[in-house]
């Protein structure tokens, strides 16, 4: 025969059963995330900007994103193509940090006419602490010119 445990009243007119609770249920790792990336934003003077791609994992976290400009237009540049960042990333519950490398090529026209294209190829590197304390760095090219910097 089962045992029985004691019930007291609860707010409502209900009953609650009395003594120790059952421990909580606990998973031995979180589950694994993955998915699609996919949105496309329109440009400030026209034209659309696409992200596509995919992301997956739990602690560690790896991504793969192409951006494709279609006749883009800001104030100063009319640009298509696309850009692909790759990276991945790690986090605990004190430290968190990632990587991406981001290369491409885009047709640009500049608002006096000026055509040509322009090739990226950098590094992003960066990391952030439970304290706050971020530091990240930026090396490589960007349309023929040396790209760097700390934070």
């Amino acid at each position: 025969m089962g045992q029985h445990r004691p019930t007291r009243a609860v707010g409502g007119g209900g009953t609650q059963a009395e003594g120790p609770a059952s421990p909580p249920a606990t998973s031995p790792r979180p589950p694994s995330a993955a998915g699609p990336i996919g949105t496309t934003v329109n440009c400030p003077g026209g034209g659309t900007a696409s992200a596509t791609g995919s992301y997956a994992g739990t602690t560690t976290v790896t991504a793969d994103v192409t951006v494709t400009y279609t006749s883009c237009k800001t104030a100063h540049y009319l640009t298509s193509g696309p850009v692909r960042a790759t990276g991945s990333g790690t986090s605990t519950q004190t430290t968190a940090s990632a990587q991406a490398v981001v290369a491409g090529s885009s047709s640009v026209t500049a608002s006096d006419g000026r055509t040509g294209s322009c090739a990226v190829q950098f590094t992003v590197s960066g990391s952030l602490s439970q304290a706050g304390n971020p530091a990240f760095t930026l090396s490589g090219t960007a349309c023929g010119a040396n790209v760097s910097g700390t934070h």
